[in-house]
Formats: structure tokens, C-alpha cells, sequence
């Protein structure tokens, strides 16, 4: 079995566990838990590795699989559904996971008072859109940002901006959903809403979305393709408003030994097209415009959080060489 950070699996299914709710529900990672950047040496470059997500259509996906495994008959998916991302927002990009991951049944061992958990773990390439000014070629004459700041510069890169995408390949990703736990504000809004259908939701476009664009592709985190456009592959239309998951979540994030072959950390320059597209900034040499990142590999993984966590308190981790982020729903 892959080495697990956070997760302890259990030998058989509690007794009266609850049943894990199935369906597609909204999944707002907006406001991190918890944030930390200390991976990054060069503190002008802090603002390329975000926590802090654009609200967008995000959407969570839980069904029961056919399998001899009781542990392991769950799994889940997370994407835009039928919603078309034809723009680029700036921050942190959600994580978007279209294969449908097994989720096994664990104890989370940094909230073991939470009891049984569904988990997955897998590794994906994260990806944050900065604007031009975050970043130089010549960073070090530059002042970085912390969380907190840019947390208050989101936007959409429009028709013409050369924003920065950051890649960072190989993060580690895990979805715990705490079975005994029920969410507030999935209750609060089964209350407000009893004999209603559900038409409101905390999952709509930015503001500012350009309106000359193009469907696109899924992101593309290989600058050498020749351009990176995004898009969930279904048909467009307005937000899809979806109730919030019953049970609490927690989606965490973070850096970790990768070994020999790690590449580190980079950003590409890119230009908006009319079209809604990205396509890399070429430098005198007919190459993408490209950063490495002084990235610090950590040897060694320790907690991102707390026990006293909540999603209201941001916590901004200066500690150790890592960089990580957690959302916990309410």
C-alpha cells in the first residue's frame, strides 16, 4: 500500500456507522483553514504557492462501487460538471479530479475525535494564475505577497493580460469526509429550503468574466504544448446550484519528498487570447518565458493543522520548510 500521512486504515467497519450520503453536491474551497509557503526560499517569490481559491461552479460527486471490499466500495469525483471554465481566475486553481478515486475507510490521525473517515489520496499537478506584477525573471528585486494579501487581488486574467501559471507537479492531494459529522450549513440550508427546490447556492461565476471567449480544453500544465485552455468538455450554461454536502469534509494539500526525479517548481508566462485561450510568452530564443522556483524539498512531513481549526481562522504557518493548505467545510 502507498505510504499514507494523515490516515490510519481500519481493519473492519465500525458498528452503526453512518451511511455515506451519494450524489453531486457543491464543493466551495474558497477561504484555507490553514496556509503555509515556507517551502519557497525566496520570500519574492511566497505569492506562487496560494491556498486561496476563486469561487467557482466546483462540484463533488459520491457513489457506491460493486466491490468485495466493504473498506473500499466507495468513490468520488471532482469536477465542473456540465459547466464550461472558459477563463482563467486568479489564485490557486481547484483541484479537478475526473477520474473517480476509491475512497477507503481510515481514521484521520490529526481529528481522531472526529471518528471514521472516507479518504483518497492521489498526486496532481496544482496550479496557481498569478498576475504579471506577482512575478520576475528577476524575482529577487521584487516583494513577495503573503496569503492573506493576495487573497484580496482575485480576478479573471483578461484578453491580453500576460498572466503567470505556476505548476506544481506532484502535490500531494487527500479528501477525508467524516461520516459521524454532519455539516451546519448543509442543515441550515435543508431547513431554509424544506419543501422547496433548491435554487441558491454559494457556487457562481467571478464577476469580471471576459465575454469574448471560447470553450476550451482541460488545463494543460506542460507550457511546451503551446498553450493551455480549460473546460469541463460539456455544454455551457449559467451556474449550476447544487445543496452543500450533509457530512464535513476536509481537502488538504502539501509539498513532499519526491525523490531523485523531482522537478521543481516553476512558472510560465502566458497571454490571453480573444478566444479565451492561454498560449505561452516566448522569450528572444522562441522558448516559453519560464521561473524555477527556489523550492526547499522537505525531508520530513509534519501536521499543516491543528485541532482547533476552524474555517473561519486562517492560519498562516511560518514553521519548518513546507507548503501546504487545508480546507475544512463547516
Amino acid at each position: 500500500m502507498t505510504a499514507t500521512f494523515d490516515a490510519t486504515p481500519l481493519s473492519t467497519v465500525p458498528a452503526n456507522i453512518p451511511t455515506l450520503p451519494a450524489g453531486t453536491y457543491q464543493m466551495p474551497l474558497t477561504t484555507p483553514s490553514a496556509a503555509q509557503s515556507s517551502c519557497i526560499l525566496n520570500t519574492a517569490e511566497n505569492s506562487a504557492w496560494s491556498c486561496s481559491i476563486p469561487n467557482t461552479p466546483l462540484e463533488m460527486s459520491v457513489s457506491e462501487i460493486q466491490a468485495p471490499d466493504e473498506l473500499k466500495n466507495k468513490e468520488m469525483i471532482i469536477n465542473y460538471g456540465n459547466i464550461s471554465m472558459n477563463f482563467y481566475p486568479y489564485g490557486a486553481q481547484p483541484p479537478i479530479i475526473s477520474t473517480a478515486q476509491v475512497l477507503m475507510l481510515v481514521n484521520d490521525s490529526e481529528y481522531p475525535g472526529r471518528g471514521p473517515a472516507w479518504w483518497f489520496q492521489m498526486r496532481y499537478n496544482k496550479m496557481v494564475v498569478l498576475r504579471k506584477e506577482s512575478l520576475s525573471v528577476t524575482s529577487n528585486s521584487k516583494r513577495g505577497y503573503k496569503t492573506s494579501q493576495f487573497m484580496g487581488r482575485m480576478g479573471v486574467a483578461q484578453v491580453g493580460e500576460q498572466p503567470w501559471f505556476c505548476y506544481w507537479n506532484d502535490t500531494l492531494l487527500e479528501t477525508f469526509i467524516y461520516v459521524n459529522e454532519t455539516s451546519s450549513s448543509a442543515a441550515a440550508s435543508t431547513s431554509s429550503a424544506a419543501g422547496a427546490t433548491y435554487t441558491s447556492g454559494t457556487n457562481t461565476y467571478p464577476s469580471d468574466v471576459p465575454t469574448n471567449t471560447a470553450s476550451g480544453s482541460q488545463q494543460s500544465g506542460d507550457p511546451s504544448s503551446g498553450g493551455s485552455s480549460r473546460g469541463s468538455g460539456g455544454s455551457s450554461g449559467g451556474p449550476k446550484f447544487l445543496p452543500p454536502y450533509p457530512k464535513i469534509y476536509k481537502v488538504v494539500e502539501r509539498r513532499i519528498p519526491r525523490g531523485s526525479q523531482t522537478v521543481p517548481a516553476y512558472c510560465v508566462a502566458h497571454n490571453i487570447q480573444s478566444d479565451g485561450s492561454a498560449s505561452p510568452v516566448l522569450n528572444s530564443t522562441g522558448q516559453p518565458v519560464t521561473i524555477y522556483l527556489n523550492e526547499t524539498e522537505p525531508t520530513t512531513v509534519s501536521p499543516l493543522a491543528d485541532r482547533s481549526l476552524t474555517t473561519t481562522s486562517l492560519q498562516e504557518r511560518g514553521d519548518g520548510a513546507d507548503c501546504g493548505c487545508v480546507w475544512l467545510s463547516s
